[in-house]
C-alpha cells in the first residue's frame, strides 16, 4: 500500500481577502468553522486575523472598522520605521560628536607633550 504525504506550503493572503473574510464573518454571524470552510482557509488563519484585526465597536459600519484596523496596523509599522530612522540619525550625530571630542583630546595631549616635554600617554607594554 502506497502512502502519499501532503506537501504543505505557506499561503500569503492579501489584506483585501482578509477584509472580505472578516466582513463575511461579522456580518453573517455564522460559526467560525463555516467561515473558514467557505473561504478555504485554516482555522488558525481565521483566529489570527480575528485577533490581529479586532473590532471594538459593533455600532459603526463593519467595513470601515475593518479598513481602519488594517490602516492602523500599517500605520504602526510605518511609525516604528520612522522612529527607528530618527534614532539612527541621532546615534550617528552622537557618534560624530564623540569622534570630534576624541580628536580634540588627542590634539590637547599632543600640544601638552610638546610644550612640557613629557610623555602623558602610557606606552604599550610599560611596567606598571
Amino acid at each position: 500500500m502506497e502512502t502519499t504525504k501532503k506537501k504543505w506550503t505557506r499561503r500569503m493572503y492579501t489584506p483585501e481577502f482578509k477584509l472580505e473574510v472578516l466582513s463575511y464573518y461579522y456580518t453573517h454571524g455564522e460559526h467560525r468553522r463555516k467561515t473558514y470552510e467557505k473561504f478555504g482557509i485554516s482555522e488558525t488563519n481565521l483566529r489570527q486575523w480575528l485577533k490581529n484585526y479586532r473590532i471594538e465597536k459593533k455600532s459603526v459600519s463593519l467595513q470601515s472598522e475593518l479598513e481602519n484596523a488594517f490602516q492602523m496596523r500599517h500605520q504602526q509599522d510605518t511609525d516604528s520605521q520612522e522612529a527607528m530612522r530618527q534614532r539612527i540619525e541621532a546615534l550617528e550625530k552622537a557618534l560624530e560628536y564623540e569622534r570630534m571630542r576624541c580628536r580634540g583630546y588627542e590634539k590637547l595631549i599632543e600640544i601638552a607633550e610638546k610644550e612640557e616635554g613629557i610623555s602623558i600617554l602610557k606606552k604599550d607594554g610599560a611596567k606598571q
